[in-house]
């Protein structure tokens, strides 16, 4: 068992810096990103078949969601000057 929770491990590690590095990728494209990303262990989750989400997970989610709303209403300005401009012409 100790071997696969390393394995599940380093396979949450790589996920986290492909995540980081499409962050930057959109960033370049002036695309607003959530920092929060919670990580999802497979091995423990998924080991009966259905989907047991661990421990503290609702909680990473919900946080993550929150950021989620946050700049949805922070850039509903933005998309509506946008439409607007886009009727206009």
């Amino acid at each position: 068992m100790e071997r696969q929770d390393r394995r599940d491990h380093q396979l949450r590690r790589l996920g986290r810096r492909g995540a980081e590095a499409l962050r930057l990728v959109l960033a370049e494209l002036q695309m607003a990103t959530v920092r929060a990303q919670p990580t999802i262990s497979t091995h423990p989750s998924f080991h009966t078949g259905t989907f047991v989400p661990q421990e503290g997970l609702d909680t990473a989610v919900g946080g993550m969601l929150d950021h989620v709303i946050a700049w949805s209403g922070a850039l509903r300005g933005v998309r509506e000057a946008k439409t607007q401009t886009a009727t206009a012409a």
